[in-house]
């Protein structure tokens, strides 16, 4: 679910009128609308002959070509506005992601997929939420109490929630509502509202990117030359569990017992 409303214009509510093109439309419709009112009454009072009736034809047609004309006009003028407004608006989405260099652990995102930098950014997320969320996820309450400045064009922010086996499991985290309420640099007001399900992540991929393993890589060929060039050795480490390390402990001690009885025997002979 995901629904975007643009609240306000930054312009003022006059000049937006007058841009939109509803006043000129409005205006021309009640000159219509009175006229026709006009000649029917004037049908009904009395009678028009029938050359009348005749000349009047042109005057109705005229008059209906040229509303009709002006709703095409609107139309398009509504569609240009339209497409103005998706080159420059901002757009705000908030949705899940997995972070490149470490894709099981997946984050909560919000990202500006617009045409415009999103500033005075809002972001709130339901209250009987957050119980779970606090409990579940790394997510704090605090981090979204004040607004962002901005979210520039092809930018995004983004809070770690958990890895992924976390969230799903055998009771997946529940869904949860997030509204984004934000303003263009004319300070035009926007709202959205986005619901973010843990189980859309079912099925994905977390394997790291090709990117990620040639980093890691090329780090450790630096690592590893630059312990060559310092003369540093590489420290073997062997790793045991408790058991194994008693068992180690007491063949030791045993074998030191042994080499002590041998030089025992020794020193008698």
């Amino acid at each position: 679910m995901a629904r975007h409303d643009k609240i306000t214009d930054g312009a003022s509510s006059s000049s937006s009128l007058l841009a939109e093109g509803r006043f000129a439309l409005g205006l021309f419709l009640g000159v219509v609308i009175a006229l026709g009112l006009y000649l029917a009454t004037s049908a009904f009072e009395q009678e028009i002959s029938r050359r009348e009736a005749i000349e009047l034809v042109p005057a109705v047609v005229a008059l209906m070509v040229a509303f009709v004309s002006l709703l095409i006009s609107f139309q398009a003028l509504s569609e240009q506005r339209k497409m103005r407004q998706a080159g420059t608006d901002p757009v705000l989405i908030a949705h899940l992601s997995g972070r490149k260099d470490h894709p099981i652990l997946t984050m909560l995102r919000f990202s500006n997929v617009g045409a415009g930098a999103a500033t005075n950014v809002r972001v709130s997320i339901a209250d009987e939420a957050w119980p779970e969320l606090l409990e579940r996820t790394r997510l704090k309450r605090e981090n979204f109490l004040r607004p962002y400045a901005a979210i520039l064009q092809g930018a995004h922010l983004e809070y770690a929630m958990h890895v992924a086996h976390e969230l799903l499991g055998d009771s997946p985290l529940s869904p949860f509502a997030v509204t984004l309420e934000y303003e263009d640099i004319d300070g035009g007001k926007y709202k959205s509202e986005h619901l973010i399900d843990v189980q859309e992540l079912s099925g994905q991929g977390v394997n790291s990117p090709t990117e990620t393993k040639v980093a890691n890589a090329l780090e450790k060929i630096q690592r590893d030359l630059g312990h060559f060039a310092s003369g540093f050795k590489t420290l073997g480490v062997v790793t045991e569990n408790r058991e194994e390390r008693l068992k180690r402990e007491r063949m030791e001690h045993e074998e030191l017992r042994a080499e002590l009885e041998k030089a025992k025997k020794r020193d008698k002979e």
